[in-house]
């Protein structure tokens, strides 16, 4: 009866091939490394890091609170509704449409012979609407000439011109530049 023999003990006796031990051995010292890194710079940042932003926030408070006791809480209240209201005013007067110009620009361009007996203003809508009465047809139509080179008003419309006893009464409608009110 032939000898069995285990194919395993066959191959220690002849000293087979043993794997190399190098890139296993390699990659857990590189995986300690970086372990320890990590591990130094979290100790860091407890240890190190974390006191230095306390003691910032510490300082940034203390400076609060010495704040605080130069202007006790009352005055501060006063502070922010004084500011509230130069804020409110600002934003009033930003948008406050300034109408002697209007008046004064009119009075400057209104020939002698023109007088007005109605005058309907609009804001809202940029309009002026005029009725009154010119000695003639050529002083009305001059003082349309004039309306229309004004730099207050983009655009200028006739709405009616009849002749009376009075003289010519018209009817004009004048939509005003938006930006020139101000």
């Amino acid at each position: 009866m032939p000898e069995t023999r285990n194919v395993l003990e066959e191959q220690l006796r002849k000293g087979g091939k043993r794997l190399p031990v190098g890139l296993p051995w390699q990659l857990l010292v590189f995986s300690f490394v970086i372990l320890g890194l990590t591990l130094a710079s979290y100790f860091g940042m407890i240890f190190g890091y974390a006191p230095y932003l306390n003691s910032q926030i510490s300082g940034a408070n203390a400076q609060i609170k010495e704040s605080e006791k130069i202007v006790n809480s009352e005055q501060q209240k006063n502070l922010a509704d004084i500011y509230s209201q130069l804020t409110n005013i600002r934003g009033l007067l930003n948008s406050h449409v300034i109408t002697s110009t209007l008046f004064d620009e009119l009075e400057k361009s209104t020939y002698p012979q023109i007088y007005y007996t109605n005058l309907i203003l609009s804001l809202l809508e940029k309009k002026l609407e005029l009725r009154g009465v010119s000695q003639d047809y050529v002083t009305l139509v001059k003082q349309l000439d004039f309306f229309k080179k004004s730099q207050l008003f983009s655009d200028v419309i006739l709405d009616s011109a009849k002749l009376t006893e009075d003289g010519i009464t018209f009817s004009i409608r004048v939509v005003l530049s938006p930006d020139k009110l101000k």
